[in-house]
């Protein structure tokens, strides 16, 4: 235990206002923008993720909390978890890049869910993101057409995204 005396001494006067609406302040957020900033900086990763021709560095403690797959990989006998290096081999780098953001800052911009919104939905199921996953049947649920609906509907139901099967 620290305890810390100050005695503070001023000279002339002192002026001191605060005027706020509400009786709380709410700090500004910047969660998402210091996740964005720790995944791109890759400062203390600690897992190298290979998709096709490219490398990812992560963090597996995030990893971990934002996938139920990734904790259950990295934290059992595997390789995975004894090398820390993890092989995707079913999505493109693209993709797979918008998901691991989506990992750090629970955020999609909404050009990647429009052009990508099908395949980050299998990733999503896949690594059991939920938050994404039902971003993603949202997304693609306003998206439906005539032209599209049978696809939609077989990859509703490849995904267990329920919500997408009975837009559809």
């Amino acid at each position: 235990r620290v305890i810390f005396r100050v005695d503070i001494t001023t000279h002339g006067d002192v002026e001191h206002k605060v005027t706020t609406t509400e009786d709380t302040w709410t700090p500004p957020e910047t969660w998402r923008q210091d996740m964005a900033s720790l995944l791109a900086s890759g400062d203390d990763t600690d897992v190298e993720i290979y998709v096709a021709h490219r490398t990812f560095h992560a963090h597996s403690p995030i990893l971990s909390a934002r996938s139920p797959y990734l904790k259950g990989m990295l934290a059992s006998s595997m390789r995975e978890a004894e090398t820390k290096e993890i092989k995707e081999t079913e999505m493109d780098p693209d993709k797979f890049e918008v998901m691991l953001r989506f990992m750090y800052t629970d955020s999609v911009d909404d050009d990647a869910m429009e052009v990508k919104g099908e395949d980050l939905l299998r990733g999503a199921n896949f690594y059991v993101l939920q938050g994404l996953k039902m971003r993603c049947e949202v997304a693609l649920c306003k998206e439906l057409t005539v032209g599209n609906v049978a696809s939609r509907l077989l990859l509703a139901d490849q995904t267990e995204a329920e919500m997408l099967k009975e837009a559809c």
